[in-house]
């Protein structure tokens, strides 16, 4: 799947929005956490395989990375070949190598299913999310609307696409890699890998964009590297 013309064609549209909203960017940006119910808790865990720490967020009943994994492995990328966003964005990953697999065997036109939790590439006591985690994260916070607005990091985000980050979840816009190994979107978009598979040549992917405030779930090529969030088991 092409994002590049669906985001350009956002950007126009909001770029558009914002030269006639001139009095309204006099308001400061909302970093306000809503009241709620929910159990948030907010911790820190090290990597043991390379030593990295890494930010967590518990939301309900689940415990979530709270920043993208910057593990490396084959298949895996910086955002413009530049390791200063491997920083910042965590690593871009083939479908392949998020579940763990090399491509010759789960890679773009091999048939892979998982009937089991995926550790992936994901830290040990840690996963590789099934769109249905993603799903009860979604419904934890209830309100399909403003689910990525809630999610968004508060800072980041082109054409004021930032979000109010109500749960600690702090979703940047790193971009990915396409295909044909172009880096596209950063500032404007963030993908995460989930472990089902469509066929030989998809995978399930959940898309932030910055003009809109809510989650699409998608099935795009295994061949583009996308962010990892890993989960706790």
């Amino acid at each position: 799947m092409n994002h590049s013309f669906f985001t350009a064609f956002a950007i126009a549209i909001i770029t558009s929005v914002i030269a006639c909203s001139d009095d309204a960017s006099s308001n400061p940006t909302s970093t306000e956490k809503e009241s709620t119910d929910i159990t948030i808790i907010e911790g820190s865990f090290t990597d043991p395989r390379d030593g990295q720490v890494y930010k967590t967020t518990t939301i309900g009943s689940q415990t979530w990375m709270a920043q993208n994994l910057n593990y490396e492995t084959a298949n895996s990328f910086c955002y413009n070949k530049d390791f200063a966003n491997c920083s910042k964005y965590g690593r871009l990953y083939s479908w392949a190598a998020a579940v763990g697999q090399p491509e010759d065997s789960c890679g773009y036109g091999k048939l892979c299913y998982f009937e089991e939790k995926v550790q992936g590439v994901c830290p040990p006591d840690w996963h590789l999310p099934a769109l249905a985690e993603f799903e009860l994260l979604f419904s934890t916070i209830g309100d399909k609307a403003h689910t990525a607005k809630k999610l968004k990091n508060s800072s980041g985000w082109n054409y004021k696409g930032n979000g109010t980050n109500n749960y600690g979840f702090s979703a940047l816009p790193s971009g990915y890699r396409y295909v044909n190994g172009h880096f596209l979107d950063e500032g404007n978009a963030t993908f995460f890998w989930c472990s089902e598979t469509d066929g030989n040549y998809f995978a399930c992917g959940i898309n932030m964009i910055f003009s809109d405030d809510y989650i699409t779930v998608s099935f795009e090529s295994k061949s583009d590297a996308f962010p990892v969030r890993c989960i706790k088991d």
